[in-house]
Order: structure tokens, then sequence, then C-alpha cells
């Protein structure tokens, strides 16, 4: 199951809507299931929810990011595979900055497994030296920007 984040219009992030719009297209026996964050704001928890209809599915919330409308289902986390992060930016080791709320540190942490985690940013976004980092947050294995891809592991 693939967990891509949205991003706000006005963001430096990248906006990740079309690899969300391509897995939507997929035939059903060939695409991955598509799940993207909803944020509650009450917990700071980052809840993964189903997302199935691009039209209708969606609703800004606050600061402008697109999320799943409260009737999408939301999913075990324990059936996510792999998890595209957004930052402002990255680090050669996988180190990431992000917005300072640790939705996705926490989210991570929670998890009882591993997914692939994989960063994508612009090459501007690149830290030319490593970001500061603390013990619980996560990194990623692999960044992708619009020229390489780098592996952090």
């Amino acid at each position: 199951m693939l967990f891509a984040p949205m991003v706000t219009p006005d963001t430096p992030e990248v906006d990740l809507s079309p690899l969300a719009l391509w897995c939507l297209a997929q035939p059903l026996t060939a695409a991955p299931a598509l799940c993207l964050p909803r944020l509650d704001w009450s917990t700071k928890q980052l809840v993964p929810a189903l997302l199935t209809d691009w039209s209708h599915g969606l609703v800004t919330g606050r600061f402008g990011v697109r999320e799943p409308v409260p009737a999408c289902t939301s999913i075990d986390p324990a059936l996510i595979d792999l998890v595209f992060l957004p930052a402002l930016a990255f680090d050669h080791l996988g180190n990431r900055l992000g917005r300072g709320g640790g939705f996705y540190d926490r989210f991570l942490a929670s998890l009882s497994h591993t997914p692939r985690r994989i960063g994508v940013c612009f090459d501007r976004q690149l830290a030319p030296s490593p970001l500061p980092a603390l013990p619980h947050d996560a990194r990623v294995h692999t960044i992708i920007t619009e020229s390489r891809i780098l592996s952090t592991t």
C-alpha cells in the first residue's frame, strides 16, 4: 500500500498529486492501494485514509493541505509498505527537515514494521551538510529529485 502526502499549493515541497492520480487511474488488479494522511490536530496524530475518488475524496484542511474527507476509510498502518515523505530539506544521510509538527516522525515510530521511506524533493532542497537530527527523527531510505535518485542506506 502506497502512502503519499499532499502539500499546499504555495509550498516549496514537491506536489505528489500526479503520482496519486496515476495510482488511482491504474486497474485495481495492478495498482497499489493509495492512502493519504489525515491530520488529527487535537491528538497530533497522522491517520492514513484510503483514497478512491480524487474528485470527491479530498477536502482542504488546516494550512491549506488537502487531505481525505472524513468518509474515507482509515486503514491499518500495518498495511503500508511504501511511504513518500515531504520535507523542506533532506541531507545525504536521509535526515529530513520537516515543518516541526512531528506528525510523520510519530506516525513512523508507531508502526510495528519499517516500510520503505522515500523522500521527494527538488535538488535545491538537498542540504550540502548533515541536518540536525534527534534519535526519534525518521530517516528516509531513498531521496528522489528532478535529476537524481540517492540511496541513503
